[in-house]
């Protein structure tokens, strides 16, 4: 139902991709424009707010007819419900936590390959590494044409959305336990 009122709510027709987090440069904000272009027949969402005094280069202002920043929202499991890929192009992060709720979803998902991923995104199980705006495009092209690698990714982003939760669970117990020691 969230689903539906999302894909209503910013006019989505077929797959949608998109990504959650503020609107900056280091955010990969060129690499999503360029995806954009590279795929006109699909939806590009990006929902989060633009921190225009922040912007060291904003996004540009001839956007292609597909591409939606949507600016601040209130209800992120909508705007996650309304994607059928997640990406995620941004050149540095320290955690990357939206990723883990995309993953809860079960959304397959496109990152670029930056340290901070290492040891918990694995490549072709729980997503899809990319190294240049040409990877993803490739890595694009691949789950729009073949919905079983959107299943598997998803499935398998999911099984690491579960393990990370038990993790943080079992790590808030053990600091308990230490502290009444």
């Amino acid at each position: 139902e969230k689903r539906n009122l999302a894909r209503r709510q910013y006019e989505i027709e077929g797959l949608a991709i998109g990504t959650v987090g503020l609107v900056l440069p280091r955010k990969g904000t060129d690499t999503f424009v360029y995806l954009a272009k590279e795929f006109p027949k699909n939806k590009f969402l990006w929902f989060g707010k633009i921190y225009s005094g922040l912007l060291v280069k904003p996004p540009p202002k001839e956007l292609p007819p597909n591409v939606l920043f949507s600016g601040f929202v209130s209800d992120v499991t909508a705007a996650f419900n309304a994607l059928d890929i997640f990406i995620f192009p941004s050149y540095e992060e320290n955690e990357g936590m939206v990723i883990l709720e995309a993953a809860a979803i079960g959304l397959p998902i496109v990152v670029r390959d930056i340290p901070a991923y290492k040891g918990w995104l694995e490549h072709g199980e729980n997503c899809l590494k990319a190294k240049s705006n040409e990877e993803f495009k490739r890595y694009i092209e691949m789950l729009l044409e073949d919905k079983n690698m959107r299943l598997k990714l998803g499935h398998g982003a999911k099984i690491l959305a579960e393990n990370k939760s038990i993790e943080a669970l079992s790590k808030k117990v053990m600091d308990i336990y230490a502290k009444l020691g």
